[in-house]
Order: structure tokens, then C-alpha cells, then sequence
């Protein structure tokens, strides 16, 4: 019985490990198959916020990816030091949540540009997206400092609660209040008349997948968590899907708006002149 156990431990671990490589291939196939829209649409335009938010989602979670692969070789290792084990913590808190930070100004940003660019949104926006940010970080701090407790510091205890709490609030915080506007926002598009252009129809879809694909992956790991304690392998593998997924999500998002709004300036003749405002406002605040 004693060697089954252990059989399967391995096997575990293994598998673990093979979805880690799996999801660092496939932001790597990503990478590839979006280079000629990334070239045709960003690196010859000017830059803006719109291509540094791009580098930030498509290569910083890139490199993480990688760095995570080395680290949970060390980890994983015989005998890993204990500045490596709570060195790996710390990595991952940090990569998960500039990747996190960067959908979130992202998905801000077309909000913001749906409303014209007004002061009081902006305002609005600012405090909504660093209350956001605070509970996060302060709920990532908490779950770092629970998380080796004991002497072995290289086996993570039981995460914390509070943290896991304030993590979630700040994410529900920032998607459930930039999903509600953009859906305020479009149903008094409806009024004048232009709710039913592609734009409008991507700002709605687009929303409504980044807020289900977080409250999705977030809830998941949360609820695993709190049910029964995952095993470091298991969160390895939840924080390697959990970044490759924000990654891709964000550079999709950037892509889409771009590629949309160049061709509706260069094909789309009939546009009204508020269709081409917020197409072009869309374009800049990106």
C-alpha cells in the first residue's frame, strides 16, 4: 500500500509538472501565432499605452513562465534551501499579480475611453481600480506571510482565509464594477442609435468573458483551497494556467480593439461621426 502511495505521489508530480511546460508551450504558440497581427498593429504604430500594456501581457507572464519552471526544479529538489522555497512564494505572489494588474488597466482603459475621457470618470475609475489593487496586494501579503509557518519551510501550510478574502474582493471589486459600467454604457449607446456596431458588440462580449474567465479561475482556486489544502505541485500548476490564461487574455483584448478600429477607419465609409470618435478615442486610450 505504502508503495502504491508513493507511485502515485510521483506520477502526481509529474503531471503537475507536465501541465506547467504544457501551459508555458502554449503562451509560447501564442506568442507565434499572434507575432504578424502584434507587428502589423503595434510595433509599426507609434507607441502608446497601448504597446507598453502589450509587453507588459505578452512578455513579462512569458518570462515568469520560465523563471517558474527553473524555480520549481530547485524546489522540488532533494534538499532546497529555505530562501528558495519562500523565494518561489514571493515570485509567484508578485508575477500573479503584475499579470492580474495589467488585464485590469487594460479592461480600465476601455471603460474609460467608452465615456469620452470625462474628469469624474477618471476620478471614479482611479479610486475604484487602487481600492482594487490595495485589498490584492494586501491579501497577497497575508497569504505570503501564511504560507511557511512551521520548520519545513518548504511545505506551504494551510493559506490564509482573511487573504484569500481580500485577494478575491479586490478582483471581484475591480471586474464587477467595470463590467456594470460597460453595460450602462451601452444601453445608452442604444438610445443614439449606434448600440449595435461591432465595437459595442466586442466591448460586451469582451467584458463579459475577462469577468467570467476570472471569477472562474479565482473561485475555483479559492474553493479547492479552503475545502481541502492543495499540495504545492497543485498550486504550481493552478499559478502556471492562472498566469498563461491572463496573459493571453490581455493580449487578445489589445489585438482585437486595434485590429477592429483599423479596419473600420480604412473600410467603413458609413460610419457616423460618433462611431468614428469613439472608435479613434478607443485607439488612444488603448
Amino acid at each position: 500500500m505504502g508503495a502504491s502511495q508513493s507511485d502515485a505521489v510521483v506520477w502526481a508530480a509529474y503531471a503537475c509538472k507536465g501541465v506547467s511546460i504544457g501551459a508555458l508551450a502554449i503562451q509560447v504558440y501564442e506568442l507565434f501565432t499572434c507575432l504578424p497581427d502584434e507587428i502589423k498593429y503595434l510595433w509599426k504604430c507609434k507607441f502608446s499605452a497601448t504597446t507598453y500594456l502589450y509587453t507588459w501581457s505578452r512578455y513579462v507572464p512569458l518570462c515568469a513562465q520560465i523563471i517558474n519552471v527553473i524555480l520549481s526544479e530547485m524546489v522540488y529538489a532533494a534538499s532546497p534551501s529555505n530562501k528558495i522555497c519562500i523565494g518561489n512564494y514571493i515570485f509567484k505572489a508578485v508575477a500573479g499579480q503584475l499579470s492580474l494588474t495589467c488585464v485590469e488597466m487594460i479592461i480600465l482603459l476601455r471603460v474609460y475611453a467608452l465615456y469620452n475621457r470625462s474628469r469624474r470618470i477618471t476620478y471614479f475609475l482611479g479610486g475604484v481600480f487602487l481600492t482594487g489593487l490595495t485589498l490584492q496586494i494586501i491579501g497577497s501579503v497575508m497569504l505570503v506571510t501564511s504560507a511557511y509557518t512551521g520548520p519545513i519551510l518548504c511545505s506551504s501550510s494551510q493559506a490564509s482565509t482573511m487573504g484569500l478574502s481580500l485577494f478575491a474582493a479586490g478582483a471581484c471589486v475591480n471586474e464587477t464594477i467595470m463590467l456594470f459600467m460597460t453595460f450602462l454604457k451601452v444601453f445608452g449607446t442604444y438610445r443614439d442609435g449606434w448600440g449595435r456596431t461591432p465595437l459595442v458588440s466586442v466591448m460586451i462580449r469582451d467584458g463579459l468573458l475577462v469577468f467570467v474567465l476570472l471569477s472562474v479561475i479565482i473561485s475555483t482556486m479559492i474553493s479547492f483551497e479552503l475545502v481541502q489544502h492543495l499540495s504545492d505541485s497543485l498550486w504550481n500548476t493552478a499559478f502556471s494556467c492562472y498566469i498563461a490564461s491572463l496573459s493571453i487574455t490581455g493580449c487578445r483584448l489589445i489585438l482585437k480593439m486595434r485590429r477592429l478600429s483599423v479596419r473600420n477607419m480604412d473600410e467603413d465609409t458609413d460610419m457616423t461621426e460618433i462611431q468614428f470618435t469613439s472608435v479613434f478615442r478607443i485607439e488612444n486610450s488603448l
